[in-house]
């Protein structure tokens, strides 16, 4: 009994000087040393609410959105390491040209971020508006931002794990950078492949949002296609066929043709051909 007493207060002594260690680490770390900022956006959660994986990309889709939905807003955590202060801190993101195939102000915009880490906060909340534009329907967008070091914070680290196990073996994150792609694509619906393909002629996104427009259906209008009260049913492509192809007769007329994805006079199925003989063929 007595060696287990004298190792008890043995370990326990161990254990004190170590928490002491602990913290004159910290303290080390921190005094007279700038914070540091990383990027850091959690990707699923526990039963909990405990993080437990995290990601340095993300994707966003308009594909299916209302015709007035006009703009997305991505969102990214830039999260200071170290303690808080009672000043404000201004930081730098900067986008990553070289990796960027979105245009500011025409594909998205930085508007309303002053990039500044509120007194007594840990964290600032980027938002980045994406732009829903034509050429969503044929190309996947991509905007890269990075965080830079200042006179407030330095950037330590640079990768972290993408999971909150530290016992799990996988890929690492960036901590500095955070990847954006987004898109307006459309999947070639089954009824479009086996029923509306004589109708509508070949598949694309833009010619499926006009069709969809003029015919009041949406996405999930297809996705129940043939099912007993779908809109979207076999014996009704005749009529939007023809409700189509005279929507874009009527801009054509105009002069103001439709143009499909490949840059081309929006077109139907031979029998529902819309008259572009007026313009040269392009």
């Amino acid at each position: 009994m007595k060696t287990r007493h004298i190792n008890a207060r043995f370990l326990f002594l161990i254990l004190v000087l170590a928490l002491v260690s602990c913290a004159e680490d910290e303290i080390k770390t921190y005094d007279g040393i700038k914070s540091g900022l990383m990027i850091q956006e959690i990707r699923s959660y526990d039963q909990y609410g405990n993080p437990v994986a995290y990601q340095d990309s993300i994707s966003y889709s308009f594909a299916g959105a209302k015709d007035d939905t006009k703009l997305m807003r991505a969102r990214l955590i830039v999260k200071t390491i170290g303690p808080t202060v009672d000043y404000p801190r201004p930081y730098i993101l900067n986008v990553v040209t070289e990796e960027t195939t979105a245009v500011l102000d025409a594909d998205f915009n930085l508007s309303g971020n002053d990039f500044i880490v509120r007194p007594y906060q840990a964290s600032d909340t980027v938002y980045i508006t994406l732009l829903r534009t034509a050429k969503l329907h044929r190309q996947t967008l991509r905007i890269k931002v990075k965080i830079e070091p200042n006179e407030f914070f330095e950037i330590p680290i640079l990768t972290y794990k993408n999971s909150s196990s530290w016992s799990v073996d996988g890929p690492t994150n960036s901590a500095t950078s955070y990847l954006i792609k987004f898109d307006e694509k459309y999947k070639q619906p089954f009824y479009w492949t086996y029923f509306g393909k004589r109708y509508f002629g070949t598949f694309s996104s833009a010619k499926f949002i006009e069709l969809n427009k003029v015919m009041g259906w949406t996405l999930d209008d297809w996705n129940k296609a043939g099912q007993s009260g779908s809109k979207v049913a076999g014996g009704k492509f005749d009529f939007a066929a023809r409700a189509l192809q005279k929507h874009l007769q009527s801009l054509a007329d105009a002069g103001t043709p439709v143009l499909d994805d490949d840059g081309k006079y929006m077109q139907l199925a031979n029998a529902y051909a819309v008259d572009y003989s007026k313009y040269d063929n392009n």
